[in-house]
C-alpha cells in the first residue's frame, strides 16, 4: 500500500512522513423500503457535511456592514452519542465562543454572549440518519 501511495505523488518510500487514507465504497446508492422512500447507501456519514461546510466557509464574502462571527464546528464520534472530549456534547463550541469574546469584547459588555448567542444559528448537517440503528438510546 505504501508504494502505491508514493507512487501516487511521484516521491520515493523513504520520502513518505506520514499519510492518512480512507478508502470509500464506490457503489452507486440505492432505494429501499416499502415506497422507496429510504437510500441505501456507504459512506452517509458526516464526511459530506464537514466537506460542504468547510468549502462553505472558503467561498464565504463577508459583507462591510457584517460584524459577526462565521464559524464552523466539526465534531468526532457521532456515532456513540457525542459524549467524548472532543464529541459535539462536549464543552469545546461554548469554550471556544467564550474564547472568541474574551478577545473581542473590548468594552467589556457583561452580556456580550447571550446577545450573540440570541443572534446565532446552528445547523446539524450530518448526513447519516436521525436516530442511528445500534444507539437508539
Amino acid at each position: 500500500m505504501i508504494d502505491v501511495v508514493c507512487e501516487s505523488v511521484n516521491i520515493k518510500t523513504d520520502q513518505l512522513v506520514n499519510f492518512d487514507l480512507q478508502l470509500s465504497d464506490c457503489n452507486k446508492p440505492t432505494y429501499c423500503g416499502l415506497n422507496n422512500e429510504f437510500v441505501n447507501s456507504g459512506k452517509l456519514d458526516n464526511q459530506t457535511s464537514c466537506f460542504s461546510l468547510l468549502q462553505s466557509l472558503i467561498d464565504f464574502q463577508q459583507n462591510e456592514k457584517d460584524n459577526g462571527i462565521t464559524m464552523g464546528l466539526f465534531f468526532d464520534n457521532e456515532e456513540i452519542g457525542s459524549e467524548t472530549c472532543q464529541g459535539a456534547h462536549s464543552y469545546i463550541q461554548l469554550s471556544t465562543i467564550n474564547r472568541i469574546l474574551d478577545i473581542l469584547n473590548k468594552d467589556k459588555d457583561i452580556e456580550l454572549y447571550q446577545k450573540i448567542i440570541r443572534k446565532s444559528f446552528v445547523l446539524s448537517v450530518d448526513g447519516a440518519q436521525g436516530v442511528h440503528p445500534n444507539y437508539s438510546e
